[in-house]
Parts: structure tokens; C-alpha cells; sequence
């Protein structure tokens, strides 16, 4: 700089370029000298500052082009390398190539076809099939696996038949809290603890609002996962009938004059015995005798009645439930007692609940 000018004396400025041409916030200025001055230097530095950082590189479309196709490639190869061709069971030819091209379109209909018809892979299952067990799940999931009527059920007209039923001797005195009442058996509620205790033997009334013909008899329990002592669930148990009306003494009488049936017949009570240690005077015929395991997976189990009561057309309305022992506690906790069967079509009497 010359002559002791100012750099910033206004006679050293050439002109100014009008504001429209210059973005917003910007001005231009030149000079006179052709060296780069300290004002020059200002207006730069003002320019970037106000405008920012120069704009980076474009990338250009070609390389997100390239990107995606190398990702389709790849994606191919994974599907030829691991999808169960057909032309991988038999040697390539010089016609290679051409099958490895087949095969690859095969694939690709088979997969995105629905209504393909050639044979299903091992690894797919069919959609029908799978909405069909999830539903079936659901339903058991809300029901339960015995999707059979229950008889017994409170809720149908079942009842406690208290003179067929053995008292909880001395356990209302020992136990820590009021025990249930044997009506908590023939309910849904599968609550922890919500079971009748009896001791370790005992017999439980139950009686139906219709006679029916007996099918089944299912013992619930709650699971050993969850269950503190499972030793109480009961183990052997007799499943009796009361004979009642004209027509069912008949059938009881010509099942007794059936020679080896009847000798059956007659043997299916425990220790010989043809009747509950609490009859009400009724007669009784034994339905069936089952044990429950609790070493099963599901923890409701279903019991067949004896198959030449099954055939015989007797109906039944009181039926009583014999514990004979459980898994080695003290006591016996049982939670329900379902009663399947199909409904007599004529009733021989109106059932009594006593």
C-alpha cells in the first residue's frame, strides 16, 4: 500500500456491483490494486460465514445404481446357494446354465405363487392348516382340552348329594385356614387352593339335573409346576352308580345272568367290594376305576366308564366319587370333577337332590 492511503479510503473503490445480483446478506466489492487487500480479505470471510461451508460433492445416481444392483446379485446368489433346487440332485452339463436359469424361475413361482401345485417344501405348512390350529388353540386355550358336556357342572344343574358325601373328619380343626366346601368340585374355578380336602380316602355325591348314559369322567388338577405339595392329588379312585327305576334293575339283573361279564361286573369294586363305604341304602354298580397320574403332562385327565356299562342302556342320575388314596400326603385336595355322558331319552323318574 502506497502513500500512506487507507486500505478503507473511498476513492480506492472502482464500483459496486447492484444488490439484486448478489445473494441475500452479501456484498462485492473490487479494487483498484490487484493485490488481495485486508478489506478483501473481510468480505470474503463475511460471504462464507453468511452463505456457509462450500456444498459438498453430488454423489452421482450411477454409484446408487450400482449399490442396488450389486445388492440384488447378492441377494440371488443367497437363494440359489440355500433354496432346495431341483436340478442340485444331478451333475451339470454344458446345459448348466440354461437348467440353473429354470430352476431359479421355478423357485421364485413357487414362492410367490399361493396357488402353486406342485409339492410343498418340508419347511412350509399350509395357511388353511395353520389358521385352522390356531383357532383350535384358541378354543382349548378358553375351554380347555375336555371339549365334552359336563354334567356335574353347578352351572348345568349339578349337586352335592351331602349323604353320599364323607365329612373332612378333624381337618377343620387343624388346617391353618376354612377349608371349601365340596361344592367348590363341581365348579369352573380353578384357583390355587380352591379345593375340598378331605383325608386321605373319602367319597364325594354328586347328582345330575337328567339321567344320562355315562361316558367319561374327567379329574382336574392344577399343574405340579405350580402346585406346593402335589402328593395331595388323589390317585386311585372308583367312579359308582346309583341303581335306581324299574327298567335299570332289569338291565342290572340280565348284565348279572351274562356270565363272564357279570363275574367282571362284579370284581370292578375295590377289594371286591360292590359298593361306596357310604350308600344312603341306594344300590350302586361301579362305573369305572382309574388311577389320576400326576406324572402326566396335562393335568386334566378323562377316565372311560367300563364298556359293558357303556352298552348296557342303564341311565344314571346320582353318582358318587370314591377316593381310595392319594400320592402320599396326609390329606387329599380335589379341585373338580367332570361327568360326560349322553342324555337318557326317556327318564325312568325325576332325580331327587338330597
Amino acid at each position: 500500500m502506497s502513500g500512506g492511503v487507507s486500505p478503507f479510503d473511498p476513492s480506492r473503490f472502482v464500483y459496486e456491483e447492484p444488490p439484486k445480483r448478489v445473494p441475500a446478506g452479501g456484498k462485492t466489492v473490487r479494487f483498484e490494486h490487484g493485490e488481495p487487500s485486508f478489506s478483501e480479505q473481510v468480505t470474503r470471510t463475511h460471504h462464507v460465514r453468511h452463505h456457509g461451508a462450500p456444498r459438498a460433492p453430488r454423489i452421482h445416481r450411477e454409484f446408487s445404481t450400482n449399490v442396488f444392483a450389486a445388492g440384488g446379485l447378492f441377494i440371488l446368489v443367497l437363494a440359489l446357494l440355500y433354496a432346495p433346487l431341483p436340478f442340485l440332485d444331478r451333475p451339470i452339463t454344458h446345459t448348466g446354465a440354461p437348467s440353473l436359469l429354470q430352476s431359479g424361475r421355478k423357485l421364485l413361482t413357487e414362492v410367490w405363487d399361493p396357488a402353486r401345485s406342485g409339492p410343498a417344501s418340508s419347511c412350509t405348512y399350509p395357511l388353511d392348516s395353520a389358521r385352522d390350529l390356531a383357532k383350535d388353540a384358541a378354543f382349548i386355550a378358553r375351554w380347555g382340552p375336555v371339549l365334552h358336556p359336563d354334567y356335574a357342572l353347578r352351572a348345568n344343574g349339578g349337586r352335592i348329594v351331602s349323604s353320599l358325601t364323607s365329612s373332612p373328619k378333624g381337618l377343620r380343626s387343624t388346617l391353618p385356614i376354612p377349608t371349601p366346601e365340596p361344592e367348590v368340585v363341581i365348579d369352573e374355578d380353578m384357583s390355587i387352593g380352591r379345593c375340598w380336602t378331605t383325608a386321605v380316602s373319602g367319597q364325594l355325591g354328586i347328582s345330575t339335573s337328567v339321567l344320562i348314559h355315562p361316558r367319561n369322567i374327567t379329574i382336574d388338577h392344577i399343574p405340579r409346576q405350580i402346585a406346593l405339595d402335589i402328593d395331595r392329588a388323589p390317585r386311585h379312585m372308583v367312579l359308582w352308580g346309583v341303581i335306581d327305576g324299574l327298567s335299570n334293575i332289569q338291565r342290572f339283573c340280565s348284565l348279572l345272568t351274562d356270565g363272564p361279564e357279570a363275574e367282571v361286573l362284579l370284581e370292578r369294586g375295590p377289594r371286591g367290594q360292590t359298593y361306596p363305604p357310604l350308600t344312603g341304602n341306594h344300590a350302586f354298580i361301579a362305573l369305572a376305576t382309574f388311577e389320576y397320574d400326576i406324572s402326566l403332562e396335562s393335568p386334566t385327565q378323562t377316565f372311560a366308564v367300563f364298556k359293558v356299562v357303556a352298552t348296557s342302556d342303564m341311565d344314571f342320575g346320582i353318582f358318587v366319587l370314591e377316593v381310595l388314596d392319594n400320592w402320599g400326603a396326609q390329606d387329599t385336595c380335589l379341585y373338580r370333577v367332570r361327568i360326560h355322558g349322553e342324555p337318557a331319552e326317556v327318564q325312568s323318574q325325576v332325580v331327587q337332590k338330597r
